[in-house]
């Protein structure tokens, strides 16, 4: 009951008043563990040589074919599970500066970081620890490519999706309030949190990429 009234308090302000937190990530530290779902696998696309690949998998969930070449050609990574070849699920990983399109600025990726967002599991299969599964593959990729933290954020009423963040053993470092004027394109934001990474969001980006939206 309570899980139904916290996502219709999120649809219903959604368009004025949001909260975000926001999640870090030590790849230094072991990585967690959890029992597989051995039905469930994952597969890593990168690089413009594997664009079209992911662009027939992800249309199978209407992801737009032009946003994932646009991603991938950017240098981002895609994680894409499937349950007996049915595509179920993605996450994305960027090394770039991202747009946080909610708060109306830029989370700006520092030396050695990077960023996940935009994480999608089909309905049928939420609640089945799917999301941890699609993690572990791409932090382990991060760590290959000498990331030693990564960032991530969500709305702090999506108690599935914060709870995900943390059996991952990512630290909550940051809570965004944000509000929009109705009619306007007017957004202030109230940080409240570690000051370092309060400064990474920023309202312009030093390395640009296309904007998207959180997981």
């Amino acid at each position: 009951m309570f899980s139904l009234l916290r996502e219709a308090i999120r649809q219903s302000t959604r368009s004025f008043l949001n909260v975000y937190d926001v999640f870090v990530a030590d790849l230094t530290r072991p990585a967690a563990t959890r029992k597989l779902y051995p039905e469930f696998t994952v597969r890593l696309y990168r690089g413009d040589e594997e664009c079209a690949a992911a662009c027939r998998q992800l249309s199978l969930l209407e992801v737009p074919s032009h946003e994932v070449c646009l991603r991938l050609r950017n240098g981002d990574v895609v994680a894409i599970g499937t349950v007996r070849e049915e595509v179920v699920a993605y996450t994305w990983m960027t090394f770039t500066d991202v747009a946080m399109k909610e708060v109306g600025g830029f989370l700006r990726i520092p030396a050695n970081h990077a960023a996940q967002f935009d994480t999608f599991i089909t309905p049928r299969w939420r609640g089945h620890g799917l999301q941890f599964l699609l993690n572990v593959p791409v932090l382990e990729y991060a760590r290959q490519q000498g990331v030693v933290c990564t960032l991530a954020w969500v709305n702090a009423l999506n108690v599935r999706s914060r709870r995900n963040q943390l059996r991952t053993q990512k630290k909550k470092v940051l809570t965004i309030v944000s509000l929009r004027l109705p009619g306007t394109r007017r957004i202030w934001n109230w940080r409240f949190g570690s000051p370092t990474y309060s400064s990474l969001i920023c309202q312009t980006a030093t390395r640009q990429r296309a904007a998207v939206s959180s997981v």
